[in-house]
C-alpha cells in the first residue's frame, strides 16, 4: 500500500540580527549659558571647560586669606603652607580636620547617614512645616533674584538644593562632611555644580564672591553660628541675598512655655543641634552685618531672608 505524503513548506526561523543598528538619538542639548569662570568641574564625566589658571574672584587660603589658583590639584598655600587637595568628588580645603568636627557635624560624617538623608531623614522635615526641596529652592530663587550668577549652597548635605538651583545659577556647594559630598556627587544627575569641603565659619572664598548664599535646614548644625553668619556676609557681594531655613526652638516641646521648652531642649538627646527662637535669629543676623532681616515661622519651620 502506498501512502501519499503531502509536503508542507518548512517555516524558516527568523534570523537573529547580531548587529542592531544604533537608534537615532533624540537628545537635545541644553541651551548653553555662560558659566562663571570660578566654577571648576570635578569629574571627567562632566562637560569640558577651560577655566583660567588663576581667579581673582573666588578661592583663598582658609588660614592666611592669600589667593589660591582655581585649578587646585593638591598642594600647599605658598604663603602659610596650609594643605589642600582634590578628590574625585570634591575640592578639600580641610584635609587635616577629619575626626575633629563638632558633635553636630560628626553625625553627618557617617556614610550611612549620608545615604539615608534623602531616603527618609529629610522627608520627616515636612512634619515640622518644611515645604520640600523644590518649594524651598523656588523661595530661594525668588529672594536671590534672576540676575544672580554665582550662588553658594552652604552646608549642602547631599545636594538637595544645589541640584534644584544648578538649573538657574552657577552653584558651588560647600559642606564639611566628606560622606555627604560623596553622596552629593553620586546624586548629581548632570547638574554639574562644584563641590567644596570646608568649614562654614572659615570659607575658602574671596570677599564678595557670591551673588547669593542659601542654606537649607542647616543653621541648627552650625556649632559657631555668629562666626558662620559673619562669613556668609563676608563672601556675599554688596546687596547680595542670604536665604536659610531651620527649626524653631519649640520643635521638641511644641506648645510648652518657653522656660519648659528650654529645659526640654537641654535635656534632649538632640541637644547636639541648636534650635532658635525667631527673634534670636533676627539679632544674630543683624550682628553679623545684615541690614535687612526677615524671619518667618510656619509651625516649627523657620525661613530667614537677609540682605
Amino acid at each position: 500500500m502506498a501512502f501519499a505524503v503531502q509536503a508542507f513548506p518548512l517555516r524558516s526561523k527568523p534570523t537573529k540580527r547580531w548587529f542592531q543598528p544604533p537608534r537615532k538619538s533624540t537628545y537635545t542639548p541644553l541651551k548653553s549659558r555662560k558659566t562663571h569662570p570660578a566654577c571648576v568641574l570635578n569629574s571627567s564625566t562632566e562637560p569640558t571647560q577651560t577655566p583660567p589658571k588663576t581667579s581673582h574672584l573666588l578661592y583663598q587660603c582658609v588660614q592666611c586669606r592669600s589667593e589660591l589658583p582655581v585649578q587646585l590639584d593638591g598642594g600647599k598655600c605658598a604663603e602659610c603652607g596650609a594643605r589642600y587637595m582634590r578628590t574625585a568628588e570634591y575640592l578639600d580645603f580641610e584635609p587635616d580636620s577629619r575626626g575633629r568636627e563638632a558633635t553636630s557635624v560628626r553625625t553627618f560624617q557617617s556614610p550611612l547617614v549620608a545615604v539615608l538623608y534623602e531616603r527618609g531623614w529629610r522627608a520627616n522635615f515636612v512634619r515640622a512645616g518644611f515645604p520640600g526641596a523644590a518649594e524651598e529652592a523656588a523661595a530661594a530663587r525668588a529672594h536671590i533674584g534672576p540676575d544672580a550668577r554665582l550662588v553658594l549652597d552652604a552646608s549642602c548635605g547631599s545636594g538637595v538644593l544645589a541640584r534644584e538651583l544648578a538649573s538657574y545659577y552657577d552653584v558651588i556647594a560647600l559642606d564639611l562632611s566628606a560622606a555627604m559630598l560623596v553622596e552629593a556627587a553620586r546624586r548629581d544627575r548632570g547638574s554639574t555644580y562644584t563641590r567644596v569641603r570646608a568649614d562654614v565659619d572659615r570659607m575658602p572664598f574671596k570677599t564678595g564672591a557670591f551673588d547669593g548664599v542659601v542654606s537649607g535646614a542647616a543653621l541648627h548644625c552650625w556649632p559657631r553660628l555668629p562666626d558662620a553668619l559673619r562669613e556668609v556676609r563676608r563672601v556675599l557681594r554688596p546687596g547680595g541675598a542670604f536665604y536659610a531655613t531651620t527649626f524653631q526652638r519649640d520643635t521638641l516641646a511644641k506648645g510648652a512655655p518657653r522656660p519648659i521648652a528650654d529645659i526640654v531642649h537641654q535635656l534632649s538627646v538632640n541637644a547636639q543641634f541648636r534650635y532658635f527662637w525667631p527673634e534670636e535669629l533676627v539679632w544674630q543676623c543683624k550682628a553679623a552685618g545684615f541690614t535687612s532681616v526677615d524671619v518667618q515661622v510656619r509651625r516649627s519651620f523657620i525661613t530667614v531672608r537677609c540682605t
